[in-house]
């Protein structure tokens, strides 16, 4: 599917985890935005499952942004509406200037 910056309509938090620590000195992660992007944000396939005996839903999510700056990494996360989207994987696309990410959302 070829994407364009024409397509790139919907908004997402590009968020980082962040080692921080509290009251009582010990290891909190936080999560803080990086950065706000436009993005093309589609639904690819959606199931559900067990998971520790209860039901899940798992989706995948094809997610494209313009190139800049640094390359997202499984170590980050995405922030569409609602929903925290995982960065399974991310591609440089060389020559059109975007990024696509296969990202997953597990809902309990």
């Amino acid at each position: 599917m070829a994407v364009t910056t024409r397509d790139l309509r919907e908004r997402i938090d590009y968020q980082q985890s962040v080692a921080t620590r509290d009251e009582f000195n010990a290891v909190k992660l936080v999560w803080t935005t990086k950065a706000t992007v436009w993005a093309s944000v589609r639904e690819v396939s959606s199931r559900e499952q067990v998971a520790a005996g209860r039901p899940a839903q798992l989706s995948l999510y094809d997610v494209w942004i313009r190139t800049g700056g640094s390359t997202p990494t499984h170590k980050e996360q995405l922030v569409w509406r609602t929903k925290v989207l995982l960065i399974e994987t991310a591609t440089v696309m060389q020559g059109e200037g975007m990024i696509h990410m296969r990202c997953s959302e597990v809902t309990l």
